[in-house]
C-alpha cells in the first residue's frame, strides 16, 4: 500500500500485478505524460500519454537511440520479415514495422502478455499492424522446440531477469541455437543495458568465438531526452557479415566490437559473473 502511494523514480503506480516471477507494476510519471512498465527497478518499456504519439517507442527503443536507429534501418531493407523477441515487455519494438512482418514473442511471464495487451496501459500490441503470437515459457526452451522451419530475419534479445539477461540465454550454446534459427542475411540484436554488469565483454567474447560481425553502441541521454522519454541504453548487434548490418557500419555512433582473448567464453558448463559485475 505504502509503496502505491509514495511511487517511485519513473512515477506514480497506478496499477500493479503480481505473479510467480514478481510483481509489475505500470507508473505514470509525475507529468502525467507517460506510463512504464516496472518490475522491481528494471522498466520494460513505455507510452506517451500524447495523443500524437500514442504508437510511438519509448525508454530503451526510442526512436532516437540505438534500437531505433537499428530498425530504421534493418526494416526498409527487410520489407517482408520474421522477427522474434525473447522478453516480451510492452512490446514495443513491433511499432516500427507494418503489415508485411510477423512476430513471436517469447516471455516467460504470462502476467506480463496480459499487461501489454490491456489497452488501458499499453497499446504497441493492440494497435500493431503486424501480426504476433506470444510463445509463454522459458525462450531458449522454446525456440529449440519449435518446427525447423521456424527461421527469423531478426532475434531480438530483450530478456531481464532482475537488472541483466539471465545467463543461460548469453552463452556459446544459446548463441548456436539463435544462429540455427536465423535466416542468412539477419542479424542478432542484444539489449544489454544494465545497472549492475557489464555485458559487453561477454557479447564481444561470444560474437568473436562465433565469427561474426558485431557493433555497439553505448548511449546516454540527458534530462531533455529523459523529459521526451528516451532512456539511455546499451546494444550490441550481431551479423554473418558486416554487410548483413546495414549503414550502422558507416554511423559514427556505432563502434565495432573488440574482444578480450583473455575472456573466457560463456557456456552452459561456465560463466562467471563476477567478472562483469560494475563495482563503481
Amino acid at each position: 500500500v505504502l509503496g502505491g502511494l509514495i511511487g517511485s523514480e519513473t512515477g506514480r503506480t497506478v496499477h500493479t500485478a503480481r505473479s510467480f516471477l514478481g510483481i509489475h507494476r505500470v507508473n505514470k510519471d509525475s507529468d502525467n505524460v507517460h506510463l512504464w512498465l516496472v518490475h522491481g527497478v528494471t522498466v520494460h518499456g513505455g507510452r506517451s500519454l500524447l495523443p500524437d504519439e500514442k504508437n510511438e517507442p519509448m525508454a530503451y527503443y526510442h526512436r532516437r537511440g540505438p534500437a531505433g536507429q537499428f530498425m530504421t534501418d534493418f526494416v526498409p531493407r527487410h520489407p517482408k520479415a520474421k522477427a522474434s523477441v525473447i522478453g516480451l515487455g510492452a512490446g514495443s519494438l513491433i511499432a516500427y514495422t507494418g503489415t508485411e512482418w510477423d512476430w513471436t514473442f517469447y516471455e516467460l511471464d504470462p502476467l506480463v502478455q496480459k499487461i501489454a495487451e490491456d489497452g488501458r496501459w499499453f497499446t504497441f500490441l493492440k494497435n500493431a499492424a503486424a501480426p504476433y503470437r506470444v510463445v509463454l515459457g522459458d525462450a531458449r526452451l522454446s525456440m529449440s522446440r519449435a518446427d525447423s522451419s521456424e527461421m527469423y530475419d531478426l532475434i531480438v534479445l530483450d530478456a531481464f531477469g532482475s537488472d541483466a539477461i539471465p545467463v543461460h540465454l548469453l552463452t556459446r550454446e544459446a548463441l548456436r541455437l539463435y544462429l540455427s534459427r536465423l535466416k542468412k542475411g539477419g542479424v542478432i540484436a542484444a539489449h544489454i543495458t544494465s545497472r549492475t554488469v557489464r555485458l559487453y565483454g561477454v557479447l564481444a567474447r561470444l560474437a568473436d568465438d562465433a565469427g561474426l560481425a558485431a557493433l555497439e553502441q553505448d548511449d546516454a541521454s540527458g534530462n531533455a531526452d529523459l523529459a521526451a522519454g528516451k532512456f539511455s541504453s546499451e546494444w550490441v548487434v550481431m551479423a554473418r557479415s558486416v554487410d548483413d548490418l546495414g549503414a550502422l557500419i558507416s554511423d559514427k555512433r556505432w563502434f565495432p566490437v573488440r574482444a578480450d582473448k583473455n575472456a573466457s567464453v560463456w557456456t552452459d558448463d561456465f560463466s562467471n559473473v563476477l567478472e562483469v559485475v560494475d563495482w563503481e
